[in-house]
Formats: structure tokens, C-alpha cells, sequence
């Protein structure tokens, strides 16, 4: 599938460009514009001033320029275009949703809110990499603001009898109801269009019902002026909200790095100087839901894995050794991506996850052998030895067959892949890395807990155990076998 660029221009009601290029050529294979809709269902109906104009890319297999280094041209090349109030360039959204770097700017003073939103607007514009810096706030269509004139006191008119007069005149009152078949139909009455409703100077002349029951000019009680209304309110928390949104281009700057140094200086400094409160939301706010629940629930997986390979080994210590290789996993998966120069994200943390029950995997296959050896009478390290020399094969085989099986996304170019790839990197090498563990650091681990394991029988009992003889896996005549052979030598 071809990604999709796409810029949304916002135009005032009422004026119109008079003049636009004619020599702006295609980059790419569909170009199309739309007017007062949108080809992203997510969006919602625009206004009929709005204009999107939509690029399909070739494949980023097919071409050598990315998508927002794109965007990043194309909004530089535009500029400001006179009469619009609002521009944005972006793409059809994929993945985590939300903006790289997203405020929302709250406070009880709208004034207040604005001027804080266009100093917040001007440092992250000094920011690398970021572009495509908007806000949602939008100024509606022009509107009469009405006040109530000393005068009305005295013809017992209130601020809600003026409004609502004023709006039957104009909107339509509903005088009845009328039964037909199963519907009510609502009869409304207005001024009539030819007695010029929609003109200002019929408003002017209007005449409204004081508390007497008699018509007085509107002018008389109630104070008209004209004043630019507002298309929508937002709030949050019971205040006045308006959010501030940049795209990053990840080659050029760090979204983290930005929204850290933000909190850190700026945010605090912009609250204390405008009296607003900021909140950083879009991908950020995500982020840290997903990793609270991922700091939740990844403790509980754990302890899962331990009870599932503790019952299987009916043993509290070596489910921990087998364990020990789940650091040395992720530790892989941070190589693996210093080697592909890619940021953590949140799916490099899933994958990570995820890497925490098949690491294991080798571990619990080399310690089952060992015991099985343990059994039959072998000595430990010869136990150890032959588990090393059974078990290479089938590690060596489970773990190069997974890690060729993700090469693929990894090397993949298509924007679909994107999102997969650090997941990809943190299992394939972790899986990697921790094998290596598997074959050298397990067997040493075993001795090790071995070692403590005579070292507390000595302790309990004064006498030194053979390595077999503490081996609860190991059977009780090779026990009694080398614990004689041990006392002979004594």
C-alpha cells in the first residue's frame, strides 16, 4: 500500500483566493484536492472553506526520499499563504496514535491561554526536527454579542427574555404541534424572508415584548455589537483547553529528548509566567500508559515463568539460574539495536517482553538434560558436559532458525514494517545473545550453586558432601557411594 500525505488548509468564511500557482508539478503517482471533506474518515466533516490536498507516494521500496523529510520540504516550500488562518501537513495516520510532541495548554483566561500557546509554538520551533507545528484553536464566523442597557430594568426584560426573542424572530419559535399519523410535526414562527430576516438592519428594527405585554424597539433595552465568536470550546478539567501539536523528523531530532527539556525549563517557566497549566499528551501521554501497565504486569509474568519451571523441576534455586538468562536477553536486545542505530520504542520494550519466555527456552532444555544425566549415576560435571555436547545441536538449531526468521522484517523497507522492526531486533537478538549465555554461563552457574549448596551442608552437619550427594536429582546410592569414596580419601 502507498503511503499518503496530505495538507489541510482552513480558510476564513466568506473571502476567496483570487490567485493560485498554475506551476506546481506531480511528484508522485495520484495527486487530488478535496474541498469542506476529508479522505481520512478519523477526521470527522469539515467546513466547506476547508481544502485538503492529498499525494499518494510510490513505495518507500520505490523511492529515496522519506515521507516527512517530504513534508518537511513541501511545507517549507509553501510558506504562509495569505487569507489561510490555519495550515497542516501530515499523513494518513498508522500505528500508536497521537502527535511526537503534544501540550495541552489549560487555564480560566483565554487571552491568557493564546499568548502562552505562541510562545510555547516559538520554542518548539527552535527545536530540531520539529515541523508541522499547529494548534486546534479556530476562530469562528462573525456574531451580535448582546447586553443588557440599564433601560431594561425598566421594562422588567431580562438578558434571557431579550435571547430568546431575538432568537424565535430569527431561528423560529415553535407555536404547535400537530398530529400526523405517528409523527409530531413542529410548527415554527419566523420572521419571513422578503421582510429581510437575514439583514442587519431588519435586527435593528425589531421590536421585543417587555413584562407589560408591550413592543418596544430591541435597540432600546439591549446594546448589539459585532465580535468574532469562536467555532468550538474545549475543555479539560473544567478549563479552557487548547492543544499545541509538532510531527519530528526522527533523522534530525528526538521526540523524547524534546518533550524531556521542555518539562524540564520551559513548561514550568510558561505556567508561572502566564498562570496556565500544560499537560503533555499524544504519543507521550500513551507511552507512559503502556509502560505502566507494563511495569505492572511484567513482575506477575515472571513469577509465572518461576512457578511453571519450578513445578517442573520440583526445585526453588535452578528456576532462578534458568532465569538469570532473561537480563542477558535484553541485554542483547540493546545491542541489536545500537548496531541497527534505532531508537527504544515502546514495541522494542513488547518485544523484550516477549524475548522473557523464549530465552528460557535453552536454559530449561540444558538443566532437564543435566538432570537426566544426574539420574542415571554420572557425576556432575560430567553431567554438565555431556548436557553441553547433547543439547549444542538443538540450541545452536531453535536459536539461528528464529533469528533467520525475523531477518526479513528486520531488513524490510515498507512502511508497514516500521512499526515491527524493533520488536523483531529485541527478540532475534536477545535470542542470540542469551545462547551464548546458555552454553557458557548455565554450566557455570550450576557448579557455582553446587558450591553453596556443600558449603551449607558443611555448615549444618561439618563435614564435606561430595557435589552428587547435595544434587537432589541425583540417585541416593551414587550418594552413598560418593560420600564413602570421599571419606576414604580423608
Amino acid at each position: 500500500m502507498s503511503p499518503i500525505t496530505s495538507t489541510a488548509i482552513g480558510i476564513p468564511p466568506g473571502p476567496r483566493f483570487k490567485n493560485r500557482p498554475e506551476d506546481g508539478k506531480p511528484i508522485s503517482q495520484a495527486v487530488f484536492g478535496l474541498i469542506g471533506s476529508s479522505i481520512d474518515w478519523r477526521v470527522g466533516p469539515r467546513e466547506a472553506s476547508n481544502i485538503e490536498i492529498t499525494i499518494e507516494l510510490l513505495p518507500s521500496e520505490m523511492r529515496n526520499i522519506r515521507y516527512k523529510e517530504l513534508l518537511a520540504a513541501w511545507q517549507k516550500k509553501v510558506g504562509a499563504i495569505p487569507g489561510a488562518i490555519s495550515t497542516s501537513f501530515g499523513a494518513m495516520k498508522r500505528g500508536p496514535g497521537g502527535m511526537p510532541i503534544a501540550v495541552d495548554v489549560m487555564g480560566d483566561k483565554l487571552e491568557m491561554i493564546l499568548k502562552a500557546v505562541d510562545a510555547l509554538k516559538k520554542e518548539i520551533a527552535e527545536k530540531k526536527g520539529t515541523f508541522d507545528i499547529t494548534d486546534d484553536f479556530r476562530r469562528g464566523k462573525r456574531e451580535f454579542d448582546i447586553t443588557l442597557k440599564p433601560a431594561a430594568a425598566k421594562y422588567g426584560i431580562t438578558l434571557i427574555d431579550a435571547a430568546r426573542q431575538i432568537q424565535s424572530a430569527f431561528y423560529g419559535g415553535e407555536a404547535l404541534r400537530i398530529q400526523s399519523g405517528k409523527d409530531d410535526v413542529k410548527v415554527k414562527v419566523k420572521y419571513p424572508i422578503r421582510s429581510g430576516r437575514d439583514s442587519i438592519e431588519a435586527f435593528k428594527k425589531m421590536r421585543i415584548r417587555d413584562s407589560a405585554g408591550n413592543m418596544i424597539p430591541v435597540l432600546t433595552v439591549v446594546k448589539v455589537s459585532l465580535a468574532q465568536g469562536e467555532s468550538i470550546i474545549r475543555r479539560k478539567d473544567r478549563m479552557r483547553k487548547v492543544a499545541v501539536r509538532s510531527d519530528v523528523d526522527k533523522l534530525k531530532g528526538n521526540a523524547n529528548d524534546i518533550i524531556e527539556e521542555l518539562e524540564r525549563k520551559f513548561l514550568p517557566e510558561l505556567e508561572k509566567r502566564y498562570g496556565v497549566t500544560c499537560d503533555v499528551t499524544g504519543q507521550q501521554e500513551q507511552t507512559r500508559d503502556s509502560l505502566g501497565a507494563l511495569f505492572f504486569f511484567f513482575p506477575i509474568a515472571l513469577f509465572g515463568i518461576y512457578f511453571v519451571i519450578a513445578s517442573m523441576f520440583k526445585s526453588y534455586i535452578q528456576p532462578m539460574v534458568i532465569m538469570t538468562t532473561i537480563p542477558f536477553g535484553m541485554m542483547g536486545a540493546i545491542i541489536g539495536h545500537i548496531i541497527f542505530g534505532k531508537d527504544l520504542a515502546i514495541f522494542s520494550l513488547f518485544g523484550m517482553v516477549a524475548l522473557a519466555g523464549i530465552v528460557v527456552n535453552d536454559a530449561i532444555v540444558f538443566i532437564e538434560c543435566a538432570n537426566n544425566r544426574l539420574e542415571v549415576g554420572e557425576t556432575l560435571m560430567t553431567a554438565l558436559r555431556e548436557a553441553g555436547k547433547r543439547r549444542f545441536r538443538a540450541i545452536m538449531l531453535t536459536t539461528m532458525t528464529t533469528f533467520a526468521g525475523l531477518m526479513p522484517i528486520i531488513f524490510e523497507k515498507s512502511m508497514q514494517a516500521a512499526y515491527l522492526k524493533p520488536m523483531a531486533i529485541s527478540i532475534a537478538f536477545g535470542v542470540l545473545f542469551a545462547t551464548i549465555i546458555t552454553l557458557v554461563l548455565i554450566p557455570c552457574l550450576m557448579v557455582v550453586l553446587n558450591d553453596i549448596r556443600r558449603f551449607a551442608h558443611y555448615l549444618l552437619r561439618g563435614e564435606w558432601p561430595s557435589r552428587e550427594q547435595v544434587e537432589h536429582r541425583a540417585p541416593t546410592e551414587n550418594k552413598h557411594t560418593a560420600n564413602r569414596k570421599q571419606k576414604s580419601r580423608i
